[in-house]
């Protein structure tokens, strides 16, 4: 003769095991929530058009690109309280160079240097409200 024992979870485990299946999803939506797609740009007008890039990367720290022909994009995430940054600078004696930031497809910010050798400078912290 076999006996079997039969455990049945205790009303607290269920609850406990509801309440964390409907916090658990919370934490990752907050996480995408606060997770922005951030793209630079670089526009000069000068011919040949050539500049000297800075921006601030994913690891927080300033990445340089020398001697760039624009137009130039680079694409980087960022999270809610980053610091996004860009700098060119028209390495010709005519034209005009502009910076622009997209965070998730919209302006957040944008500078442009008229004349020779003009640098234009972009940056800012991520809010929620950036879209």
């Amino acid at each position: 003769m076999t006996s079997q024992i039969r455990i049945e979870p205790s009303k607290s485990y269920i609850i406990k095991m509801i309440l964390l299946l409907i916090i658990l999803p919370l934490f990752f939506s907050c996480e995408l929530y606060l997770f922005k797609e951030v793209e630079y740009r670089v526009e000069c007008t000068a011919t040949p058009n050539l500049v000297d890039i800075t921006i601030k990367n994913e690891k927080d720290k300033y990445s340089g690109f020398i001697d760039i022909s624009p137009p130039w994009a680079h694409p980087r995430g960022a999270y809610v309280g980053d610091h996004v940054y860009i700098s060119a600078e028209n390495l010709q004696d005519h034209g005009n160079v502009t910076v622009t930031i997209y965070v998730n497809g919209e302006l957040f910010g944008t500078n442009t240097a008229i004349g020779a050798y003009g640098i234009a400078t972009s940056a800012g912290f991520l809010e929620l409200e950036n879209d």
